[in-house]
């Protein structure tokens, strides 16, 4: 896994984590990771995981979330945004000193409501889609090296894009994650590259029997 890492320059994030798993009990269907490797996994997700590989790709997605440092890369962007809309408010309200005070009122109004959307939409959620999407490829690439067929990946999430039943989702350009379809082609698409790994290290373990 090191080999990897640094082969695909991730390898400096490694130093500093100290990996901390928590199982917690409750019906939420989720899992989540911060930085430094505090990885937390809801009894709730486990009927959809059904066996260990869906375990493996649950864990595979969070801790590749942790390593890629998705987490500060959000919390930048979000500063960002803040900066962003405070820079906006400052140039309109010196724009409308000259204004009467019900016109500067609109106008500071109207920044602060479209910049946080027009951020988000060509900027911030695009890149949270794509975090995402990194972190299926390198969570499906974690749990072939671990030994666990990343097909399974594929399983999970299409068990997944059920939860919920019939509640409808956003659309994908409104959504901090790719849509359901998008997910899983994407996955199908890495598949060769992760089962390469997982065939070495099935290879690996015959060879040591």
């Amino acid at each position: 896994m090191e080999s990897y890492l640094t082969a695909n320059n991730f390898g400096n994030r490694l130093s500093g984590f100290q990996w901390e798993f928590t199982l917690i009990k409750s019906p939420q269907v989720n899992a989540w990771a911060m930085p430094g490797g505090k990885v937390a996994f809801y009894t709730g997700i486990i009927p959809y995981t059904q066996n260990e590989a869906g375990v493996a790709a649950v864990m595979g997605h969070e801790i590749s979330h942790a390593i890629a440092e998705h987490g500060n890369e959000r919390m930048s962007e979000g500063l960002l945004a803040s900066g962003l809309i405070q820079g906006g408010q400052a140039a309109l309200g010196a724009v409308a000193q000259s204004r009467p005070r019900e016109t500067r009122a609109l106008l500071l109004q109207a920044v602060g409501a479209a910049l946080p959307i027009g951020y988000q939409l060509g900027r911030g959620l695009p890149h949270s889609r794509a975090q995402e999407t990194e972190a299926d490829k390198l969570g499906l690439i974690f749990m072939a090296m671990a030994g666990y067929d990343p097909r399974e990946a594929v399983n999970f999430w299409s068990r997944m894009s059920k939860a919920g039943g019939s509640r409808r989702k956003p659309p994908e350009f409104l959504s901090t994650h790719p849509s359901d379809q998008r997910r899983i082609s994407n996955l199908q698409k890495m598949m060769p590259e992760a089962l390469k790994y997982y065939n070495q290290r099935r290879g690996q373990t015959y060879t040591s029997r």
